[in-house]
């Protein structure tokens, strides 16, 4: 959680002359060093997990923007947040089958609120990601973010929660202010 605030002090420092020896291939050297196994390893058993990687990864592309991650790392990303999407929905839909199951009870229902509170976090660390990548790309953003765009307009369903909603709608918010 703490590789995008290292990767932004040193190209403030850079932008400001106060680091003797670095330049812009140092900063870039920096952030493939953080970003690449962010995104190799961004699917992790512990949901917490997830969202955590899946937040760095979108502060470093606010930081760095255009200028440091190209476009087949923003392929990349995209690629890997369809999967944590996916792994998301997997997730959700089996809790789901536990609550039909006939011993489930109330401290069952507690335990799958609490882990559909995580599920909302990663879905919510997504979107923040792809806010900051439109922000950054604005138009050029477009062939990447419709890749998900059919996984993301289901969770506008009638079916769906509330929360999970208002999160996508907060993307089609940023699609439209960004782009």
């Amino acid at each position: 959680a703490c590789l995008p605030d290292l990767i932004n002090c040193v190209k403030l420092a850079f932008m400001e002359g106060k680091a003797a020896g670095i330049d812009p291939s140092y900063i870039k050297q920096l952030t493939d060093y953080c970003f690449e196994p962010l995104l190799q390893f961004i699917d992790d058993p512990e949901p917490e997990l997830i969202a955590c990687k899946v937040e760095s990864l979108g502060e470093i592309v606010k930081y760095v923007g255009q200028e440091l991650i190209k476009e087949d790392q923003l392929q990349k990303l995209f690629q890997q947040l369809i999967v944590v999407l996916e792994g998301r929905e997997k997730r959700v839909q089996e809790r789901n089958a536990r609550c039909n199951t006939e011993d489930f009870d109330e401290d069952e229902k507690d335990l799958i609120e609490a882990e559909n509170e995580t599920e909302d976090e990663i879905f919510e660390a997504v979107v923040e990601c792809v806010g900051n990548v439109l922000k950054a790309y604005g138009a050029k953003a477009h062939t990447f973010v419709d890749m998900m765009l059919p996984g993301i307009s289901q969770l506008l369903g009638s079916n769906r929660s509330t929360e999970e909603q208002r999160i996508g709608v907060c993307l089609f918010d940023d699609l439209i202010e960004f782009s």
